[in-house]
């Protein structure tokens, strides 16, 4: 598994508040958690990438398996779109 700690961190991050909060207003679905720390992830690593040096894609910013956690956050947060739609 490729994954650098930055990128580890961003997730677990984005993991955490967004079932944190989803667990605080009392959602027990799969897909709220999803919507809130897919933005999260997203936003975290753009502003990472952006202070050091503002490139999309390479190491500038987090990674895991080689994709940027921004993209990752983006599919979360789509996936999580879906599960709502579908009552999950």
């Amino acid at each position: 598994m490729r994954f650098n700690l930055i990128g580890f961190v961003m997730f677990l991050v984005g993991i955490g508040v967004g079932v944190g909060i989803a667990r605080s207003v009392g959602s027990t679905g799969e897909g709220l958690p999803m919507v809130v720390g897919g933005p999260l992830l997203v936003l975290l690593d753009l502003g990472y990438r952006k202070a050091r040096g503002g490139k999309m894609f390479g190491r500038a910013g987090g990674t895991i398996i080689y994709l940027p956690v921004w993209l990752w956050g983006a599919a979360w947060a789509a996936l999580g779109v879906v599960y709502i739609a579908r009552g999950h």
